[in-house]
């Protein structure tokens, strides 16, 4: 179980992630697709899906990782 304290937190298919107080995104279960593997750096929000997270950064750019993240230019 995660440690800390949430802002918000968004539960997948078989992962959840918290986003908390301070941006760090924590995600805890399924790893499968790297959907809980968070890449480095800060975050307003974060949304998991079945098999893939997305979080979004205080400047508005989304970054998703797991199986098919959407690829945003």
């Amino acid at each position: 179980d995660p440690e800390g304290t949430f802002a918000a937190v968004s539960a997948g298919g078989s992962h959840s992630c918290g986003l908390g107080v301070g941006g760090a995104v924590v995600c805890w279960g399924d790893d499968s697709y790297g959907q809980s593997a968070v890449p480095d750096g800060t975050f307003v929000a974060v949304f998991a899906g079945a098999t893939e997270t997305c979080g979004v950064r205080a400047n508005g750019i989304v970054v998703c990782w797991g199986e098919n993240p959407i690829r945003l230019r």
